[in-house]
């Protein structure tokens, strides 16, 4: 569909792209991405015909591109720039239908009945005929880009470009908007090829991407082979983290700001009993991994019991809940990367039971897993206990402090937490001993009365 062989190209005598090559098959929807001034609008430019490379060759089609006319042209390929032109005082409906001009008929060039019904459809899709007979002025930004969108739409072309097409938009319009581009393309078999700035639109939209720096190609494929955490923070020049998208088999990309000087969590981490339930809570939140809720933030941690009534929670709280408040038991420890805290509660028959591990230290995701691991493995010691649907495990860390890499079996870590988890439940045992045979001798003495 679109070839770009060797190309290079630029302004005023200053080479921008160098040697580009990259092909687009039809019905592809391609991503162009990379930072400013890597090349990616010249590129575009290059692709509409606007600008001729320098050197090497485009091709629509198997076709030379400076071979089309520019009527043909404009009935292959349609161009959403990334700020459209306002200047002109245009009904919507009107600004619209220019992009039925390449088709219109006659010396007067007027519209048939099969132009207005192309403008038509383009307006439903973009969710704009409400907005006809508007003037373009009496409308937002958000909602003028989709009619610039109809207009391009309305041109019914077989190749769509589009340079920051989500710019100025809210997150609702961004999703809206690359939602019917999605559909569109797959629906109708259009190639689309987008400059876009926001990388994880990128991830989640594009079949292919490009990245750009400094006028070459960097790096090209599918999302989940392009966008990896060195080659971004390389191009970058930013501290990019990538991550797996929940749902998805697509990167999503976190930005980590410049550190400032990160506060200990553990210095102002307060623990509370009540009648029927533990609260571990801090001033900061832990980056926690639990059975209950997977990955999240959390600063407040309750224990309570199953007849606890429940209420709502704030964003950053985990609960578990425990059979006896006074079945529960902690254990601490100072090492040399920082403190750790295990609460341990146990139910009355060791089931259900829950763990909870404290740490001021920072975890890679894979330590998270080894510590889980670890916990499961002191937890079924033979002379302990077995699972139970309801039990959970919680590991928090304040993400502070040394970054533990490897929580293995064989590391000091592993033997420390081993130890700590082991402690805490024996010690909640005890206690749940100690109140059962209570309740038996207290049950045995009003059966002998």
């Amino acid at each position: 569909m679109i070839h770009v062989d060797q190309v290079s190209g630029g302004y005023d005598g200053k080479t921008v792209l160098k040697e580009i090559s990259l092909s687009v098959e039809r019905g592809q929807l391609t991503g162009i991405i990379g930072p400013n001034g890597s090349g990616k609008t010249t590129l575009m430019k290059m692709l509409s015909g606007v600008m001729k490379p320098l050197k090497g060759t485009v091709y629509i089609n198997h076709r030379n591109i400076s071979s089309y006319s520019s009527k043909e042209l404009a009935r292959t390929i349609a161009v959403l720039p990334q700020n459209g032109d306002n200047s002109f005082d245009f009904t919507v409906r009107e600004v619209v239908g220019l992009g039925r001009y390449p088709y219109y008929k006659g010396w007067l060039k007027q519209s048939d009945k099969h132009d207005e019904e192309m403008i038509d459809k383009a307006m439903e899709l973009t969710d704009v005929k409400q907005f006809a007979s508007f003037r373009l002025q009496e409308l937002s930004g958000g909602e003028r880009q989709r009619v610039f969108l109809a207009k391009a739409l309305a041109q019914d072309p077989e190749i769509l470009l589009l340079d920051e097409p989500t710019n100025h938009l809210d997150l609702s319009n961004q999703i809206k908007l690359m939602d019917l581009l999605k559909m569109w393309n797959r629906s109708r078999e259009l190639t689309v090829v987008a400059i876009l700035h926001d990388l994880n639109l990128a991830s989640l939209y594009c079949d292919n991407i490009y990245m750009l720096n400094k006028g070459t190609i960097r790096a090209e494929g599918i999302p989940g082979k392009v966008m990896d955490s060195v080659t971004l923070q390389d191009v970058y020049e930013a501290n990019l983290l990538r991550h797996e998208h929940p749902e998805f088999p697509k990167p999503l990309i976190s930005l980590n700001p410049l550190e400032s000087e990160k506060v200990n969590s553990f210095n102002d981490l307060q623990i509370s009993q009540q009648n029927d339930r533990l609260v571990v809570s801090s001033s900061y939140p832990f980056k926690t991994l639990s059975s209950t809720d997977s990955f999240k933030w959390a600063d407040t941690f309750i224990f309570e019991e199953e007849h606890v009534q429940k209420f709502a929670l704030q964003d950053q709280t985990l609960r578990f809940k425990i059979e006896n408040v006074n079945h529960t038991a902690i254990s601490s420890s100072s090492e040399s990367f920082g403190e750790i805290y295990v609460v341990a509660s146990m139910g009355t028959t060791n089931e259900p039971f829950t763990i909870a591990v404290f740490l001021q230290a920072t975890l890679t995701e894979a330590s998270y897993l080894q510590i889980m691991l670890a916990i499961n493995e002191a937890i079924h010691t033979p002379t302990l206990l077995k699972s139970d649907l309801r039990s959970n495990i919680c590991i928090a860390s304040t993400q502070t402090g040394e970054k533990i890499l490897s929580a293995a079996r064989n590391t000091n870590f592993a033997q420390t937490l081993f130890t700590l988890v082991t402690k805490a439940i024996d010690t909640a045992k005890q206690k749940g001993d100690t109140r059962s045979k209570e309740t038996m001798d207290y049950q045995m003495f009003l059966e002998r009365r």
